[in-house]
């Protein structure tokens, strides 16, 4: 499970976080500058972009199995993990409408929310655990399905908060061709601004990975240690 955590975390998750952080920097811009349609826009066209990668990152995680096996790991282990990353395919997409509310708030700077929902969603997760691996006995799919509807409970209490306190009113525009046009170069943007977090995140998470294949098991705390020093 932990191999299949740093797996999704680095080629899923770790890309919504950074189109997340892109949000914020634009948004940020936006609203100080009082253009409140543009940052309306802003957060379609981030939600919009989202779901275009993820369908390619749920084809990524769907044949996760495959990928590892081509790569010789014993096909145990590739099951297990791919298991996992199959699970986690709508905790992957919970975890990016998460992040844009989170950060669309930041951007308006708007930061106390996330502490309350961050421990909320800790005390919700347990239950999640509980019924899904106890309960359901879903094993590792339980994990990642328990993850899912952590990430899904936490991009609800987002919404309710910006639809009930609406904090900027003029940019809760609605949806329109504008919506969607400059759509790629609006991931471009999003890139640009959420890649260097992103890298340092990725980064991690695939030197984990490579660590992991270390056959000596009593180096691989040293080598990990070293390594995440470095990056």
């Amino acid at each position: 499970a932990s191999f299949g955590i740093t797996w999704v975390n680095a080629f899923g998750f770790a890309i919504m976080f950074g189109f997340a952080i892109g949000l914020s920097s634009l948004g940020a811009q936006a609203f100080g500058a009082k253009q409140f349609v543009k940052l309306g826009l802003y957060r379609h066209k981030t939600f919009l972009s989202m779901g275009l990668v993820g369908i390619f990152i749920a084809c990524f995680f769907w044949s996760t199995e495959y990928i590892l096996q081509i790569f010789g790991m014993d096909k145990a282990f590739a099951h297990y993990v791919g298991l996992y990353s199959k699970g986690s395919i709508i905790g992957c997409v919970g975890y990016g409408m998460s992040q844009a509310l989170r950060y669309y708030l930041i951007a308006l700077k708007i930061f106390y929310p996330s502490a309350y929902i961050n421990c909320f969603c800790l005390l919700m997760h347990i239950i999640y655990c509980y019924i899904c691996i106890d309960i359901l006995k879903l094993g590792v799919f339980g994990i990642a399905l328990a993850r899912g509807a952590t990430e899904f409970t936490s991009a609800g209490l987002y919404y309710a908060f910006l639809r009930l306190k609406n904090p900027c009113p003029q940019a809760m525009v609605k949806w329109s061709l504008d919506s969607f046009t400059g759509l790629f170069e609006h991931i471009k943007e999003l890139a640009h601004h959420g890649s260097p977090i992103y890298l340092e995140w990725v980064s991690l998470e695939i030197s984990a990975i490579m660590v992991g294949f270390l056959k000596d098991h009593s180096v691989i705390a040293a080598h990990g240690a070293v390594v995440t020093y470095l990056i």
